[in-house]
């Protein structure tokens, strides 16, 4: 497999493992007149099964995280659909000043959470999240993920998007 590609694989699979990102990805905001719990209530089932559980359950899973994590920069059905969802691709891939054979590579991730869930400030608490999965982390590559840059976006009707970009270093190819 490429570098780029393992880049953008090990990053999809540290989101695709966290429960309480696809938690806040997948269940509504709390409620109390419907009784809908806080996304993080213990009450409410887990997401990520075991390889033990019966197929309908883990068919659910693989249905929740490719609806709510894709990686591409773009797809056209948010409008249709009252989600949030976070899109993760490589951006750019700069020269590093300090080494000539290292590069830094960008790892692009955009956050969409349609305005019913801004009641619980729901694109705040994913865009902390995704920082605590992978600020300082080892993912793959040379050295620990940083933070580059982050800033809010024209997003599709009634949704609010904010991009998020983290650089790793890679050797040159």
């Amino acid at each position: 497999m490429n570098l780029l590609k393992r880049i953008l694989n090990s990053s999809y699979e540290i989101l695709i493992s966290d429960e309480t990102l696809l938690r806040l990805l997948y269940y509504p905001p709390a409620d109390l007149r419907s009784k809908q719990p806080n996304p993080l209530s213990e009450t409410l089932p887990n997401i990520i099964v075991d390889q033990e559980e019966n197929e309908q359950e883990i068919e659910d899973m693989w249905n929740i995280r490719d609806r709510h994590i894709l990686r591409s920069s773009k797809d056209d059905d948010l409008e249709d659909n009252q989600l949030c969802r976070v899109y993760i691709y490589l951006g750019k891939t700069r020269s590093s000043i300090i080494n000539k054979s290292i590069a830094k590579q960008e790892i692009v991730i955009d956050v969409f959470c349609h305005n019913l869930y801004g009641v619980d400030l729901r694109l705040e608490s994913i865009s902390s999240r995704l920082n605590e999965l992978l600020v300082d982390k080892r993912i793959f590559g040379l050295g620990r993920v940083g933070y580059r840059n982050g800033y809010d976006f024209v997003a599709p009707k009634e949704y609010r998007a904010y991009r998020h970009i983290y650089e790793i270093g890679r050797p040159k190819l």
